[in-house]
């Protein structure tokens, strides 16, 4: 490495070389700039360059002007050129990778710091992104389900009630009363029926043993419903319920249960409503109807039973007992029934004797039917299109 300095003829301008160490660059170059200048009998050059002369490099490091702030130095003269000291070149040689050191920090502390703003502004920008969404996407899907989680748990029942709707027979002269079982939050109902079928009103609103706990109203257009609903869970109470024309109230037990609700209860009184209607299209008047015409027209088939397709009309045909039961929507018009029960959602259920064709009226239509197998009869026990 070698400082060298070079004088235009007549000119003023001082080019030299300098490689420095751990030092103040522009203090340090200042005053090497100057020595250089009072050997070649000239004023403090304008520049000094810093220049790597060593074997196979041979290249600019930087510059610094007097007065200015740089890390580096360089000056531009034209013309002589000057041999520096021994002393100087030694001086030089020692600085020399302290220089080049220095110079490499610079870079690297310019990487770090450009480095460092990026950083910087991704913080900010991520403190942004905290302050205006401080929750993930994640977060808030976790947080939404623990709170369906909790409202779920608060507003769930314990027990789950199993919901019933039956048909039942009673009678007022019956020595125990209707059961109706109820849970908080829902309605349990009774439906009465005369043994036609018909609605039987509801005179009044009846009694209510304890109205602290119960409620009950009556409702649907015919006034045949009584609804029940319970404020305090596991209470009972009874209910007296006063039937248009019957001469005595229907007594119901009350009772508060979680595990079973009696959502629809249908209740037949065995005896003719205000509203009574006559079945098939006559004025027969009916015996007491048999408990298995009620059971078929819930849907149960009396055990020893045997079903048998009926062609031409809906519904289904039940041998028990030596008795038809026929299950239909359509209007039995032959032969005449000995009993005949409807519910309210327009099943009725006839009990004839056995035969195997049969007339209804259904949708307007006049339609013949039959039964298409074969069934054994008890010859003693059958019993005649006209009822004898």
């Amino acid at each position: 490495m070698k400082m060298s300095g070079h004088m235009a003829r007549g000119g003023s301008l001082l080019c030299a070389a300098v490689v420095l160490g751990a030092f103040s660059v522009p203090a340090f170059a200042q005053s090497e700039a100057e020595r250089i200048a009072q050997r070649l009998n000239q004023s403090s050059p304008s520049a000094v360059a810093v220049r790597d002369t060593t074997p196979g490099r041979d290249q600019v490091l930087g510059e610094y002007r007097p007065g200015s702030d740089a890390d580096t130095i360089e000056v531009e003269r034209f013309g002589l050129e000057a041999e520096l000291t021994p002393q100087e070149r030694r001086l030089i040689e020692q600085r020399r990778d302290a220089l080049i050191k220095y110079l490499y920090e610079q870079q690297e502390l310019e990487r770090a710091r450009r480095a460092l703003e990026s950083t910087t502004r991704d913080e900010r920008l991520e403190d942004l992104i905290r302050s205006e969404l401080p929750l993930t996407p994640e977060e808030i899907t976790d947080i939404r389900r623990r709170r369906q989680d909790a409202i779920q748990a608060e507003n769930a029942p314990l027990i789950r009630p199993d919901i019933k709707i039956q048909s039942v027979r009673y009678s007022v002269d019956d020595p125990e009363p209707l059961v109706v079982r109820v849970a908080k939050g829902y309605a349990s109902s009774l439906v009465f029926f005369d043994e036609t079928g018909s609605p039987w009103p509801i005179a009044n609103d009846g009694i209510l043993g304890d109205r602290s706990s119960f409620s009950s109203h009556v409702v649907s257009e015919k006034r045949n419903v009584a609804v029940f609903e319970i404020t305090a869970e596991f209470r009972e109470s009874n209910a007296l319920i006063d039937l248009d024309g019957l001469s005595s109230p229907v007594v119901v037990k009350l009772v508060g249960d979680q595990a079973n609700v009696d959502a629809r209860t249908s209740v037949r009184i065995p005896q003719f409503g205000p509203m009574a209607r006559a079945a098939g299209g006559t004025s027969t008047q009916f015996e007491e109807v048999p408990t298995a015409v009620i059971d078929i027209l819930n849907g149960t088939i009396p055990d020893g039973a045997v079903e048998y397709t009926l062609s031409g009309a809906p519904g289904r045909v039940i041998f028990y007992n030596d008795w038809l039961y026929v299950r239909t929507r359509a209007t039995l018009m032959s032969p005449p029934p000995k009993a005949a029960v409807s519910s309210p959602t327009g099943f009725t259920v006839y009990q004839i004797s056995p035969v195997t064709h049969l007339l209804f009226s259904h949708e307007g239509d006049v339609r013949e039917a039959q039964i298409e197998e074969r069934f054994q009869v008890n010859i003693d026990n059958q019993r005649s299109i006209f009822g004898r």
